[in-house]
């Protein structure tokens, strides 16, 4: 298939309520990869540094790609700039985990993909 991967990138930190729904409504080609970075900020109040609530099992589950940490991230910018593993003209999608998906899903046939561009569509998600 032409063009770049898409890296999905997925942030998450006990996110388990959303975590699953997410991931699901994601469009996924073959060439798209599934970057997900659990970790909690070192401003963010958290008892352990990462999640503990069966995120991680899922992200395993769905993940191409899934770093993991044993200790706070210095800032939201530093766990946000470790998905960038990519080679130059790679895209990326950063979806937060409380977010699904609204938008085309091309590999199910419902807009041709042409390996460029999305709609970024998304909706928070409830508790």
């Amino acid at each position: 298939m032409k063009g770049s991967p898409i890296f999905w990138c997925i942030s998450f930190y006990n996110e388990i309520q959303f975590l699953k729904s997410c991931l699901s409504a994601l469009p996924r080609l073959s060439i798209d990869k599934l970057i997900l970075v659990d970790g909690a900020y070192r401003s963010y109040p958290h008892k352990l540094p990462y999640s503990t609530d069966g995120s991680l099992e899922i992200a395993r589950e769905y993940a191409d790609i899934l770093i993991e940490t044993r200790v706070a991230w210095n800032t939201e910018w530093e766990k946000r700039n470790s998905y960038f593993i990519g080679t130059p003209g790679s895209y990326y999608v950063v979806v937060d985990a409380d977010e699904t998906w609204t938008g085309p899903r091309p590999e199910l046939g419902v807009k041709p993909y042409d390996g460029i561009s999305y709609n970024l569509l998304l909706r928070r998600q409830c508790e």
